[in-house]
Order: C-alpha cells, then sequence, then structure tokens
C-alpha cells in the first residue's frame, strides 16, 4: 500500500535540506520560495497593560473667625437729693493709699449709695437724703463731727446716715442718739488720736473777735447754727502790714491780722458798728482784718468788705448758710 506524505511535511523537508546546504533542483527551489511567500508565522504578543488611575480629591474647608467683642457698661445712678450734698468723703485714696496702715476707701470701694424718702421706722422726715455706711472687712465708720472725729455705731454694725432736704444738714445714729455730721468715711481700724495744740493768742492790744457763742454743727438747731472757733480754726498773727483804718492808709504797720476762711457750707459774717455785714462774695470768699497793736486806732478792728472800708468790726462769725 503506497502511503504519501502530507504535502505540509514534503515542504517543510524540502526547506530543511535547502537550509542544509543540499542542491535543490530549480523546480524544488520554486516550490520553496512559493511556500515562503504564501506561509507566515505571525507570533501575536499580547501584553496585559495595567492602567491605574489616580484620583485626586480636592477638600476645600473654608475657616469663619467671627470676632467677638465684650462691652462693659456701667451704669451709673443719679445723685437722688439736691440740697442735701454726698456725705461720704471726697478726699479718700481708696485701699492701701497713701499707705497699707493708714487709707480711708473710696465711696465706690464700699460701696455707698444714696436714697430720697422717708422711714417711718426711722422717724426721719419724709423728703431725707439718707444712707447706710456698712464698712468692709478691715476698716471701720469714722464721722466727722465738726470738731473732730466720732466712731460709728460701738458694735461694728451699720451707721445709718440721713439729710432733711429741707435743712440740708447731715446726722448720724451712732448707737441709737443722732449727731450732727459734716462728713463719713470707711478708714483702716488704727484709730490715731488726734492731738490738739492750743497756740497762744499773739496779739496784746487787739482782743480775739470770732464769736464765742458758736456751739458747732447742726446746734442750736438745723437752721441756725454757727462753726466753733477751733473748727474753723481762726489764727491770729503780728505782723507789718499796709491797710485803712477810718479812712487813713497806714504803711508798714505792726498789726494783729488773722484771714477768716470758713468751712464749706457756711459763710462769714461780721459786726461792724452794731450791724451784721457778710464778708468779700457773700462771705464766701477769704476775708483779711487788721488791727494796729499801737497809734491812735490801736486795738480797733478794720477790713475792706464788698468794695468798702470796714471799720469798728467786733465780731466775725461762720455762719450756716
Amino acid at each position: 500500500m503506497n502511503r504519501n506524505k502530507p504535502q505540509t511535511r514534503i515542504e517543510d523537508e524540502v526547506i530543511r535540506l535547502s537550509q542544509a546546504g543540499v542542491q535543490l533542483t530549480p523546480q524544488q527551489a520554486a516550490a520553496v520560495a512559493a511556500f515562503l511567500a504564501t506561509t507566515e508565522t505571525t507570533t501575536r504578543l499580547t501584553t496585559d497593560t495595567t492602567t491605574t488611575i489616580e484620583t485626586t480629591t480636592t477638600i476645600e474647608t473654608t475657616t469663619t473667625i467671627e470676632a467677638t467683642t465684650t462691652t462693659t457698661v456701667t451704669t451709673t445712678t443719679p445723685y437722688p437729693c439736691v440740697s442735701c450734698t454726698p456725705i461720704y468723703s471726697s478726699t479718700c485714696q481708696g485701699f492701701n493709699m497713701p499707705s497699707p496702715s493708714m487709707y480711708c476707701l473710696t465711696a465706690a470701694e464700699v460701696p455707698v449709695s444714696y436714697t430720697l424718702g422717708g422711714c417711718s421706722t426711722c422717724g426721719i422726715p419724709l423728703d431725707s437724703c439718707q444712707t447706710t455706711l456698712a464698712c468692709p472687712s478691715g476698716t471701720a465708720a469714722r464721722l466727722d463731727g465738726g470738731s473732730g472725729d466720732i466712731n460709728g455705731n460701738s458694735d461694728g454694725s451699720p451707721t445709718f446716715l440721713y439729710c432733711s432736704e429741707a435743712a440740708g444738714l447731715w446726722y448720724g445714729r451712732i448707737d441709737g442718739s443722732d449727731t450732727p455730721i459734716i462728713s463719713a468715711a470707711s478708714t483702716t481700724t488704727t484709730t490715731t488720736v488726734a492731738t490738739t495744740t492750743t497756740t497762744a493768742f499773739a496779739c496784746s492790744t487787739c482782743s480775739n473777735i470770732y464769736n464765742t457763742g458758736c456751739q458747732g454743727t447742726g446746734l442750736p438747731s438745723a437752721s441756725n447754727w454757727c462753726v466753733k472757733e477751733e473748727d474753723v480754726p481762726v489764727q491770729y498773727s503780728v505782723e507789718s502790714a499796709s491797710f485803712y483804718v477810718d479812712y487813713e492808709f497806714f504803711t508798714d504797720e505792726m498789726a494783729c491780722t488773722t484771714t477768716l476762711s470758713c468751712p464749706s457750707g457756711t459763710h462769714s459774717v461780721f459786726l461792724v458798728s452794731g450791724y451784721e455785714e457778710e464778708g468779700e462774695n457773700y462771705g464766701l470768699d477769704p476775708t483779711t482784718l487788721y488791727c494796729p497793736e499801737s497809734g491812735t486806732s490801736a486795738g480797733r478792728w478794720t477790713s475792706y468788705l464788698n468794695g468798702h472800708e470796714a471799720n469798728g468790726i467786733t465780731r466775725m462769725t461762720c455762719k450756716n448758710n
């Protein structure tokens, strides 16, 4: 049985022989060329490409800064009184001022507040300006009665102060008794004992003419009183001065001299030839008086009051307004 090889195997054999250097017949070479022309070996390379997609996410953040402004509102209560002026001392410098051992608190540090009205249980007029001085720890009430300091209630309890709008005079209710006062303060508890030094009257021929009948603030009544001499205070000196006496001008004359400057709430009044006359500017300004120590006018007090010469002054007074 004659078996033929497949055509492709024959052609493969021919090609192998040609590549091995075997001399082929023209027919065989043509057959190899035709085979090569019609045969294509294709190598397909498959490349797996991995594509990476990068996703960039942009997050926008908006920060809002709110500016907060804090406004402190200080409410000041209007002073309710008219005739009665604030009784708490305006000279107090505050805590530890001028020193830790000697100071008085300001009205705001206490604090001090005023009301206007009556008090049926207190027995005061309906038109009274009033306050209660309650001193903080480490301080105590000090009231000025016109002739020196007075302590508040002995048990340290708040001290009630009041002033009738009709009279304009302040009183402190201390241990149940009403005492006229001209100022109040919350001070250190260290008590300072005031020493009163009496100065000898400097003049010889001229006399002391301050009113000796004055009893002090609120006495004999709230509407009629005058300041005591030591509470003014009144001082005299002998010095060379130039002044008029009985329309005669004296130059560099040795004279007893004094200047009357009345405390707040009072004004100066002079008794001239039996008549009362107010001092300069309705008695509110200081007034200077002269009295010759020798000569024909010795012992005669004189001053210049409200634009005219005032001779023969026999009394001077600081009287309530």
